[in-house]
């Protein structure tokens, strides 16, 4: 298996809870992997596809600043939601996807 794929299948733990649409609720501590910009949170019942935002919230990462967003939208690059410099349209390593392509700004 290569470095990438390896990357988008270690899960990185939430701390918060997720609560979904239809009511119910994940718990923290449940795992959430990624791919191309996709967020799947694994509980123990069955993985469950999330917004690249709230799986954000529920692993406990800061959101970006208006300054950072308004900084990124006119740099050739920006950071994805776990930390790597992408293209501002772009999935890092992990298959996170960038904080500006998860907020809806490109």
């Amino acid at each position: 298996m290569n470095a990438q794929a390896n990357a988008q299948n270690t899960p990185h733990v939430t701390e918060n809870p997720i609560k979904l649409r239809g009511g119910n609720t994940i718990p923290p501590g449940c795992g959430v992997t990624w791919c191309n910009g996709k967020a799947t949170v694994h509980t123990r019942e069955r993985p469950v596809r999330v917004s690249a935002r709230a799986a954000a919230r529920a692993l406990g990462i800061e959101f970006p600043t208006m300054e950072d967003l308004a900084r990124w939208t006119y740099d050739s690059g920006c950071d994805s939601i776990l930390g790597h410099w992408v293209e501002p349209d772009g999935i890092d390593p992990e298959g996170s996807p960038s904080w500006l392509l998860a907020l809806d700004f490109v």
